[in-house]
């Protein structure tokens, strides 16, 4: 009959009997050592400097019995590797529906993660990730496996999606105008897209445009008082290609283009083959100064 001693648990104080060998035992219970070890489980003793097996980089031992050996970062990578290399990522059905019913336990019994303070906390780890470039280096790894691209739009299934998406897409005035917004502030933060043209919201117009050139034939438009917009609308070509012209003016597309290079030239000739009864007009530089000749001195024009 093995030696039994009165400990006191500390968690519910209640008393309870154990073997003597284990007389260092704090709880009563499963439900009672489940409630201390989450109570302990973040719990940061004396630090002690040490270096990581792994990486050969410092960091603190903070554990009760100082027995780690790699820092937090080997540990990770080394369990998310593990996990990938036995399968234990994939869920099988029951296990996802016994988690699909936990949480809506949780919901019903009002759990939210979406708090104030949870956002800013992902917010947070989320800005660090990308800042580091390991988002940007697993969303390639990500892409390579699953599309065989560096990203899924650069891939044959995405460049498809994206065509369906845009084929015959009319831009809605809210839509134009959130588009000049981020045009707008790109351009504030000094990111530019078009290196031959100089973008920009234009106060005398109010909206975003890509160069001079647009500019100044919105200009022109807003003086003549004809019914435009500005990229309206997008084709859908060949190859999972798309085309937005530049403005639509009673009617009739414009496409203005100091340079044409052989890329445009060949999206241009594909758009007019594909699309014979729409009306397009392109305006090169002979065509651009002849407008000039008409209308600098009657609108702000823009050198």
């Amino acid at each position: 009959m093995p030696t039994l001693v009165i400990n006191q648990c500390v968690i519910c104080d209640k008393s309870f009997e154990v073997a003597y060998k284990k007389r260092s035992q704090q709880t009563c219970g499963k439900d009672c050592s489940y409630s201390l070890r989450s109570q302990t489980r973040n719990t940061q003793h004396a630090s002690f400097e040490k270096i990581c097996v792994t990486c050969d980089k410092s960091f603190n031992d903070t554990s009760k019995k100082k027995l780690v050996t790699r820092c937090t970062n080997c540990i990770k990578s080394g369990s998310v590797q593990k996990r990938k290399e036995i399968g234990s990522y994939r869920r099988t059905d029951a296990q996802n529906e016994k988690l699909s019913q936990t949480l809506k336990e949780k919901y019903a019994n009002g759990w939210n993660p979406n708090t104030e303070e949870h956002r800013a906390k992902l917010s947070i780890l989320m800005k660090d990730r990308w800042q580091s470039g390991e988002m940007a280096a697993m969303t390639r790894i990500s892409c390579q496996e699953k599309y065989g691209a560096d990203h899924w739009t650069k891939s044959s299934e995405g460049k498809s999606t994206l065509s369906k998406m845009s084929s015959g897409r009319k831009f809605s005035t809210v839509a134009r105008q959130n588009m000049s917004n981020g045009h707008a502030r790109s351009f504030l933060a000094g990111r530019k897209c078009y290196t031959r043209g100089k973008g920009g919201i234009r106060p005398d117009i109010g909206f975003y445009v890509r160069s001079r050139w647009e500019a100044n034939f919105a200009r022109i438009c807003i003086y003549e008082k004809w019914n435009f917009e500005y990229e309206p609308c997008s084709f859908d070509l060949e190859d999972h290609k798309f085309y937005i012209p530049d403005f639509v003016v009673e009617g009739v597309f414009y496409e203005l283009k100091g340079y044409m290079s052989n890329s445009a030239r060949e999206k241009l000739d594909i758009f007019t083959k594909m699309y014979p009864n729409v009306s397009l007009k392109i305006i090169g530089p002979v065509e651009y100064n002849n407008l000039k000749l008409k209308y600098q001195q009657l609108i702000n024009w823009e050198e």
